[in-house]
């Protein structure tokens, strides 16, 4: 399975699941749009999904922000299209997003370090200094 699989894609505007199980795409009416976050170009990755493929995205994935489709998904930007929806993330959704799990990541790297007892070069330390040459 691969999910998502991030291509150009022609049928975008006509909002139908991304979703690739055993390599072959859903196209079901898609229920959610989905904003994955920057590639290595910072150029945003964007998908959509069933509610069937929703629950697979939540379990299988990270994502930077989600909103239900609507008329604007797959035509107009991102920001445009998010700002039309008048939906609020349920509380548990933003433990799926990228931002928490980067907090997440961190918070695990720093008990780690203090378990192992192990300090940072002073000049990678973040004392609040622009370190001197």
């Amino acid at each position: 399975m691969t999910f998502p699989e991030f291509r150009p894609d022609p049928d975008a505007h006509k909002g139908r699941c991304a979703v690739h199980v055993n390599g072959a795409r859903c196209y079901t009416r898609a229920a959610w749009h989905l904003d994955f976050g920057p590639d290595a170009n910072g150029t945003r990755q964007l998908s959509f999904a069933c509610d069937l493929h929703m629950g697979l995205v939540q379990a299988e994935s990270v994502y930077a922000a989600r909103h239900p489709f609507g008329a604007a998904c797959g035509q107009a930007p991102w920001e445009v299209c998010a700002a039309e929806s008048t939906w609020q993330a349920p509380d548990g959704d933003g433990q799926r997003t990228l931002a928490v799990s980067a907090e997440r990541a961190t918070l695990a790297l720093d008990k780690m370090r203090e378990q192992l007892a192990f300090g940072l070069h002073p000049d990678l330390q973040d004392g609040g200094e622009e370190p001197t040459a």
